[in-house]
């Protein structure tokens, strides 16, 4: 299935309006306005995010009861559980209101369940065994417990609060919480749902230091600058892929800059070990090079471990720490490659597996830890949903990941029946079931996808921002380019269309990745730009490229810059 290519066409006359009043390159304000972008107010809030431009908290209903529960346990000295999630959005969430309650002098303990055996959200075990030994009194959860009916009614019978703070999919009935804080639910007008778990957290707790404000609790002690943490916020909110736009573009610019100062002592290790050099880095490095380090945490050993990372002020517990994390995601890798290329020895025993709709594997010897990583890797692979399941013990286990158009959450729902339990939302989710009902379930999602679909799975054109000759490849041209960060889900990295270009060199670097020199072919005396072709589809490169998809930006190393070219599709 050969993905389709849609080179956009905005309109002309708008395009040129723009670039005349905003003084920027027509290609620059042709992506603006493919951005959705045509207003210059709108433009220049989006140039130039500014944390005075964030919505109020007070829209987020049960903020309110929130703020005011936590506020009553600061200032009275009860014992406050954060409940984290295991994914970076979770720990980054986690770390956020550990700081927050510690410049407040709360008596505050984290816990942080293990990614296997305890899995997803707060359980009755966690009321039990966890916060009536601990004494605690309030129990907010971050990045979960839309769904945990059984542990909050368990802590209400125990004299136990329990605040919920979550962005997953919020269905009625919601748990008799003391608050629930969840911009998905039903009744929340703050048209927020676009923000990760962590950007509810931080929501909250602006809300709490203005109420701690109205109570005059800052006169006693300093009150903390929350631009400062902006930073975790950055780091779970790309980490999640949630759109950046609106409120995550505002925090996610702001959190960049306090990244790249570098205050965080395990952070500033891990960059080090991933590569990352000035000017630091950028939402693209904490994509692919810095939230899966830290999810390997919590997938290959345990995600306190990242906590900790995130929070430790001592440089060389910080160095040990980013060690061991990069070692987890060193054996991470590892396991993932064999987990694909067992995955593809299946479908390659049994070709009928791609007759259908979607892609249902399962195997005893899989690592929960990796299958969705893995099963991103063959959604990209495939073009269709995926899910694969690690089929050991008395439940299986599965992570799903879905294709652009095709809603996951609303597939599994269609199949509850087969299922013990499930949670996400339309791009990726969890599921566990019972292992005699593997295929039953794989019938019953197919069928799903089927009625969904209405029987066929086209995969989205790549979608082309404008055509662009490499001679317009300049230092004006990047610099504007680079404003338009940071690139994410929502905001994605341009890319351009070019004809003609001529293959001047190739080498092969790295894991099969290809380093080339490409110039115009009418542009004889025009050096060279330098590219990147990671995981090549060609087994041989011709000298002439007739068409080529590709980005392209700075590429920083020792201290200089340079103009470098990412191949996207030929």
């Amino acid at each position: 299935m050969k993905t389709p290519w849609n080179v956009q066409s905005p309109d002309a006359q708008l395009v040129n309006r723009l670039s005349r009043k905003l003084n920027c390159l027509p290609t620059t304000a042709a992506i603006l306005v493919n951005r959705g972008y045509c207003d210059a107010d709108d433009i220049d809030n989006f140039l130039n995010p500014s944390l005075r431009h964030l919505r109020p908290p007070e829209t987020m209903t049960d903020i309110h009861r929130a703020a005011h529960r936590l506020a009553r346990a600061i200032v009275d000295r009860e014992k406050i559980l954060v409940f984290g999630d295991y994914d970076t959005d979770g720990v980054t969430a986690t770390a956020l209101l550990k700081a927050f309650f510690d410049g407040c002098g709360a008596k505050t303990i984290t816990y942080i369940p293990h990614r296997i055996s305890e899995g997803y959200g707060l359980k009755t075990r966690h009321i039990t065994s966890l916060a009536l030994k601990q004494g605690i009194k309030v129990i907010i959860t971050v990045d979960c417990g839309s769904a945990s009916h059984d542990a909050v009614s368990t802590a209400r019978q125990a004299g136990i609060d329990v605040i919920v703070t979550d962005h997953h999919n919020a269905p009625a009935p919601l748990p008799r919480a003391t608050a629930l804080v969840n911009p998905k639910r039903a009744d929340c007008p703050s048209q927020m749902d676009h923000l990760a778990g962590v950007g509810v957290a931080f929501y909250l707790i602006i809300h709490l230091r203005q109420h701690l404000r109205q109570k005059g609790f800052w006169t006693r002690k300093p009150e903390p600058n929350l631009k400062t943490l902006c930073d975790l916020v950055a780091l779970g909110t790309v980490a999640d892929m949630v759109p950046l736009v609106a409120e995550n573009r505002v925090l996610t610019h702001a959190g960049l800059r306090i990244l790249r100062q570098g205050k965080r002592p395990g952070l500033a290790a891990l960059f080090t070990l991933a590569g990352i050099t000035e000017p630091g880095p950028d939402s693209q490095d904490i994509a692919f090079r810095i939230a899966p380090r830290l999810n390997a945490a919590g997938r290959m050993g345990h995600a306190k471990e990242a906590l900790a990372l995130l929070t430790t002020s001592d440089e060389q517990a910080a160095q040990r720490l980013a060690e061991k994390v990069e070692g987890y995601n060193q054996a991470r890798q590892r396991i993932e490659q064999q987990t694909v290329e067992q995955i593809q020895r299946m479908i390659d025993a049994t070709p009928a597996l791609l007759d259908s709709l979607t892609l249902v594997l399962w195997h005893p010897d899989w690592h929960e830890g990796v299958l969705g990583i893995a099963a991103a890797r063959m959604v990209r692979a495939y073009k269709r949903p995926v899910i694969l399941i690690a089929a050991k013990g008395g439940m299986a286990k599965g992570s799903a990941r879905s294709i652009e158009g095709f809603d996951l959450y609303n597939a599994l729902t269609h199949c509850a029946d087969t299922l013990c339990g499930y949670g996400g939302h339309a791009m990726a989710a969890g599921l566990q079931l019972e292992p005699d009902r593997l295929k039953s379930f794989r019938r019953c999602f197919e069928a799903a996808a089927q009625h969904q679909t209405g029987g066929a799975i086209s995969p989205s054109p790549l979608k082309l921002d404008a055509e662009l000759d490499l001679t317009q490849v300049t230092v004006p041209f990047l610099d504007e380019l680079g404003r338009l960060q940071p690139f994410g889900s929502g905001n994605p990295q341009p890319i351009f269309m070019g004809h003609d270009i001529v293959v001047a060199d190739t080498r092969t670097i790295g894991n099969g990745h290809l380093k080339l020199c490409l110039r115009q072919r009418e542009a004889a005396g025009q050096p060279p730009l330098s590219a990147v072709w990671f995981h090549p589809k060609l087994k041989q490169v011709p000298e002439v490229l007739e068409r080529l998809a590709f980005c392209v930006g700075w590429h920083h190393w020792r201290g200089e810059r340079q103009a470098q070219i990412e191949i996207k599709a030929v």
